[in-house]
């Protein structure tokens, strides 16, 4: 044992691992009534047997469990000084894995390639290609935020964005995420921007 009880409260202490013992579960408020003391002492009583090992920890009044049986704690004569608290490996502590790793399928509304204006929206291992004369890149579902549908004017081109934030694009023709399309074609691209937006559960912000 490694801790040391001071001898003016040696005979409550060896009082206290008895009856500790012999309970094998109690409160410190019974320790106190077993030994006619105030519940402070018998909480002490507690706290040094804590230290030892003896008991389980707790706080005020919680339960504590001896760490001992009867038959132990007369083969060492019921000697605290012989005690060697039993071994407890260290709790393991799991955390839930929030990572969503399950890859969404787009397959059914880009189940090929589609060509709008200048660029070609589809898909590759669970990700959104956009594909113009300059090459191709890959957009992770994950990276989109919300989707910008812009149904153009008399004589401009509509753009769709697939943002990576909320912010409304700013010369949307120019970004990398962003397809251009004819007016003509306003209601098959806002089909495909509401396909992918339901399942990425995000929003299509129209302006």
């Amino acid at each position: 044992m490694n801790v040391n009880i001071p001898e003016k409260y040696r005979t409550e202490f060896d009082k206290a691992t008895d009856f500790a013992v012999e309970k094998q579960v109690f409160a410190p408020s019974e320790l106190a009534e077993h030994l006619g003391t105030g519940v402070l002492v018998a909480s002490i009583m507690v706290g040094y047997m804590e230290k030892a090992g003896f008991v389980t920890k707790g706080k005020s009044d919680d339960v504590r469990r001896v760490k001992i049986s009867l038959e132990e704690w007369d083969a060492i004569d019921r000697d605290i000084e012989r005690f060697v608290p039993p071994y407890e490996p260290e709790p393991q502590v799991f955390t839930a894995d929030t990572e969503d790793n399950t890859e969404i399928d787009f397959t059914d509304i880009l189940s090929a390639e589609t060509a709008l204006f200048n660029k070609k929206l589809g898909t590759e291992n669970g990700l959104i290609t956009i594909t113009d004369k300059e090459g191709k890149i890959a957009i992770a579902p994950e990276d989109i935020a919300t989707l910008f549908l812009h149904r153009g004017g008399l004589f401009a081109k509509g753009t769709l964005t697939l943002s990576p934030d909320r912010e409304t694009p700013v010369k949307a023709k120019l970004r990398a995420d962003t397809l251009a399309f004819k007016k003509r074609d306003y209601n098959q691209v806002k089909a495909l921007a509401q396909g992918i937006a339901e399942k990425l559960g995000v929003e299509i912000t129209e302006f």
